[in-house]
């Protein structure tokens, strides 16, 4: 098995399929199950204000107002108003995994805009 394999599976791994955000809203998953460990390829989690929404590599994830939308390798990742948008990125230079971090508000991250990463930098999904 590869590095950048092992990597993804432990990423994967720390992915969870049952998270339940501040105000309740319960994020759903769907996609291809990984074996036991619960997480999500191409899956698609939904978090309310505060909460926090995962998906797996190539997922979309999307959070509320002050929440956090983390993405794995080549996902979709979209916050709310004070939100925080993470996005895992394959390095191919450095061969490891990387995370871009992107704050609604600042450097020109919009709120509800669908990011996704570029050459290392959030961009908005539309531009990609």
């Amino acid at each position: 098995m590869t590095k950048k394999r092992d990597e993804k599976a432990y990423f994967l791994r720390q992915v969870r399929a049952d998270m339940t955000s501040r105000d309740g809203f319960r994020w759903k998953t769907r996609g291809v199950s990984l074996g036991a460990s619960g997480a999500v390829i191409g899956g698609t989690a939904t978090a309310g204000d505060g909460g926090t929404a995962t998906a797996g590599d190539g997922g979309t994830a999307t959070a509320g107002n002050e929440g956090t939308a983390t993405a794995g390798d080549e996902g979709t990742a979209t916050a709310g108003d004070g939100g925080e948008i993470r996005i895992r990125w394959w390095d191919g230079r450095a061969s490891r995994y990387r995370v871009a971090v992107g704050y609604v508000g600042e450097d020109g991250i919009l709120p509800r805009v669908a990011y996704v990463v570029r050459d290392g930098r959030l961009v908005a999904a539309e531009q990609s």
